[in-house]
């Protein structure tokens, strides 16, 4: 099934607002003119029904030799009267019944208030859509078998025509019939012109209402779902303002105490593994210091090796726990030419004479907020984790519909078991077994590198690259 309605709750309100308001303007304007149109075709009705009662008075009433001159007085473009010996309108067929009967009522009404001096009264309604095609210098007869196809083609498939032809016809009390054709104009277009210009006056007015209304009611909710993939991107969110209607407010002072509980939890959690971190490198400085003091022998080697990897530990905690903290938050976002970071990044590494290639797969102009500093330090996690166990990294840039940079850098290393993919970001996890482990590696590196690029807003992947190596993908908005 075809869902009509756009995918956003604002232009929904908006949209099942106007469009209801439009089905009853719409409505509202068939009534009118169809009232409006009633009222037309009495009218136009009784004029003719009038206008020939009267014309037929005066011809009982003056002498037969004036007959002719009197109807050449009163013939003209939009009304014809003729004097027949025999009875002329006769048809079998009747083109707009609705019309007919409702002008033979008024006829009828009309007639029973005469003297019946008149007899034999007949009335016929023919739409028309012009006056050329109207013909009314022909008799009905000769009308309808002339144009009486066209009739019936205009009434089914053509819009509805502009003008009706009015036949009435009546035996006078000398025996001749009393013949007239009046070409009568239907309700003026100014009508349907004015109700389209309030309906669209209308609709502008209430579409502006709308959207403000619409906006302003969900703007919390908008808040809320930013705040909450925020809050799922591991990033910090600010206390959300807690308006709107009282369910939307209730909602958004939940999602705000939630927020806060969380934070209180993470924060603790991050200042315990601080201190104790912080803590142990004092008792290890110091049975560092006693080691030294030992004679030389393999065993005070290998016990200066361990104290010296605990350190590095204890390093790479503390390091982790200030980047989670968001310790680098006084670090402001500046606008970056995506170009000129990277080169000046992979410079870093070919000035040293370490095989690093940049594959700019995008134009030079373009740039992207970030957090300079904190960027280029996750990067570099990754590529010197790329080097310590390949020989040679690939750092492409590509350009993702004018809302993402995407970063992939490829190693030549032996890749990581397909099982370990998932795990390898976790703070301390080598996977030993591919990747070396007499590379001095903690294993810390990508999990600061993935929290800084959290931090950013954005999401980090890693992926068994197809020609062997580990590839990873981070994805920063811009």
């Amino acid at each position: 099934m075809i869902n009509i309605l756009p995918r956003t709750f604002r232009w929904q309100i908006v949209t099942l607002l106007l469009g209801s308001l439009l089905i009853s303007q719409l409505i509202s304007s068939y009534i009118i003119i169809g009232e409006r149109s009633l009222i037309s075709i009495n009218e136009r009705i009784d004029k003719s029904v009038n206008s020939f009662f009267t014309l037929a008075e005066l011809l009982i009433n003056t002498p037969e030799y004036l007959h002719e001159d009197l109807l050449k007085s009163v013939n003209n473009e939009k009304s014809l009267y003729r004097l027949n010996d025999n009875k002329t309108l006769i048809s079998e067929i009747i083109y707009d019944k609705k019309n007919h009967s409702i002008a033979n009522d008024r006829l009828f009404n009309f007639f029973k208030n005469t003297d019946f001096s008149i007899g034999s009264p007949v009335i016929i309604i023919t739409p028309g859509s012009s006056l050329e095609f109207l013909d009314i210098n022909s008799d009905y007869n000769e009308y309808i078998s002339q144009y009486g196809d066209q009739l019936i083609s205009k009434k089914l498939f053509q819009l509805q025509p502009n003008y009706d032809r009015i036949d009435i016809e009546a035996l006078l009390p000398s025996g001749q019939w009393l013949n007239s054709t009046f070409i009568t104009k239907k309700l003026s277009l100014g009508l349907q012109l004015r109700l389209i210009g309030i309906i669209l006056i209308t609709l502008t007015t209430v579409s502006l209402i709308a959207i403000f209304i619409s906006i302003k009611l969900t703007k919390p909710i908008q808040d809320l779902a930013k705040a909450s993939d925020k809050l799922g991107k591991g990033q910090n969110v600010e206390k959300l303002n807690e308006s709107g209607s009282e369910d939307i407010k209730e909602a958004l002072v939940a999602f705000n105490i939630m927020n806060e509980r969380i934070m209180d939890l993470l924060s603790n959690q991050k200042e315990m593994l601080g201190a104790i971190s912080h803590d142990l490198r004092s008792p290890l400085t110091s049975l560092r210091l006693r080691l030294e003091s030992l004679k030389d022998n393999k065993s005070k080697d290998k016990m200066i090796q361990t104290v010296e990897e605990m350190n590095g530990m204890i390093s790479s905690i503390l390091t982790f726990v200030r980047q989670e903290a968001n310790e680098n938050a006084l670090e402001k976002s500046q606008e970056v030419n995506v170009y000129s970071f990277c080169q000046s990044l992979i410079e870093e590494y070919t000035d040293t004479n370490r095989n690093c290639q940049l594959n700019f797969k995008i134009k030079k102009n373009i740039f992207f907020y970030c957090k300079y500093s904190s960027l280029r330090r996750a990067l570099r996690n990754i590529i010197d984790n790329g080097l310590n166990y390949g020989t040679k990294i690939i750092f492409s840039v590509e350009h993702k519909t004018n809302e993402k940079i995407i970063f992939s850098i490829i190693d030549d290393g032996p890749g990581v078991p397909e099982e370990h993919i998932s795990e390898i970001k976790k703070p301390f996890f080598r996977a030993d077994m591919s990747r070396n482990s007499d590379k001095g590696n903690i294993g810390m590196g990508l999990a600061i590198s993935e929290a800084i690029v959290k931090a950013h807003g954005g999401s980090m992947n890693l992926a068994n690259h197809s020609s062997g190596g580990l590839e990873v993908i981070i994805e920063i908005p811009i």
